[in-house]
């Protein structure tokens, strides 16, 4: 065995003769020289021993890898929200209203403190029969004073009519000493039908409330009311100014009232009719 200084390998010494052996060992010993370039340390070569022939790999590898991932996510949201209302509301309504009507309208009810209650003859002789329709009805009815009836107290007139047919009209007045005037008045009187007329409950006869004015007596009433035997005391009442039934023209002024008068009428649905006794009573204005 012999050393290569050249390329630190040991070559065995071999037979001159065994050229086989020579190629093989110079091919050895060129990767052994390879290998020392490469970084291998000298091969060494025994004489047949392992201990002889050690090769010495030493790798030290040292792969520090230091991933320091530090991540700081600091998301702090802090949402202060102070919402203060404050709302003083000092509503202070002093509604001082003083509302003084004085009414001086020519028009609102006027009492001229005129009472007749009928309680003598003397009263009940003013009142005449005025007219009747047909006109025989007028001449066939007593009109007369009574003191066997009356409202509130006792005294009245009485009329006994005949009646015997549809739509027979009878009427009763007073004729005022002077012209009145009665605007803004409103006149009531009371009427008792007592019996007769109808004994149809569906067809009552009727009564109304009439004023005239000027000197055409210019009619003007308070529309119908109806009368039913039996039933009492009924009022009729007139607003002067403004009357709520028929009016003859627009001459009809309650400045200059003249006559005040009660009619009573049978009804315009066909029944059985019969004579009636009427009481009227307690005028007032």
């Amino acid at each position: 065995m012999r050393w290569n200084q050249q390329n630190g390998a040991c070559l065995h010494r071999l037979p001159k003769e065994n050229t086989m052996w020579k190629q093989k060992m110079t091919f050895i010993a060129a990767t052994m020289s390879a290998l020392s370039l490469m970084g291998w340390g000298p091969l060494g070569c025994g004489e047949g021993t392992d201990d002889e022939n050690q090769l010495t790999d030493t790798d030290t590898d040292s792969d520090t890898d230091t991933d320091t991932d530090t991540d700081t996510d600091t998301d702090t949201d802090t949402d202060s929200d102070t919402d203060t209302d404050t709302d003083t509301d000092t509503d202070t309504d002093t509604d001082t209203d003083t509302d003084t009507d004085t009414d001086t309208d020519s028009d609102a009810e006027v009492d001229l403190g005129v009472l007749v209650g009928f309680d003598t003859q003397t009263e009940a002789d003013a009142w005449v029969i005025e007219y009747s329709d047909p006109a025989a009805l007028a001449a066939a009815t007593t009109l007369t004073w009574t003191d066997a009836a009356g409202s509130p107290d006792a005294g009245a007139l009485q009329l006994e009519i005949p009646y015997d047919d549809i739509e027979q009209k009878l009427a009763i007045q007073v004729v005022l000493p002077a012209a009145v005037d009665m605007t803004g008045v409103v006149i009531e009187i009371m009427v008792n039908l007592e019996s007769g007329m109808t004994d149809n409950a569906d067809a009552p006869g009727g009564a109304k409330l009439f004023v005239k004015s000027g000197d055409d007596s210019v009619y003007a009433d308070n529309g119908w009311t109806n009368l039913t035997a039996g039933t009492g005391w009924v009022t009729l009442m007139l607003d002067v100014s403004q009357p709520q039934g028929w009016i003859d023209n627009a001459d009809y002024d309650p400045a200059d009232i003249r006559i005040i008068g009660v009619e009573i009428v049978t009804s315009s649905i066909a029944s059985t009719f019969s004579p009636a006794t009427v009481f009227v009573d307690t005028l007032e204005y």
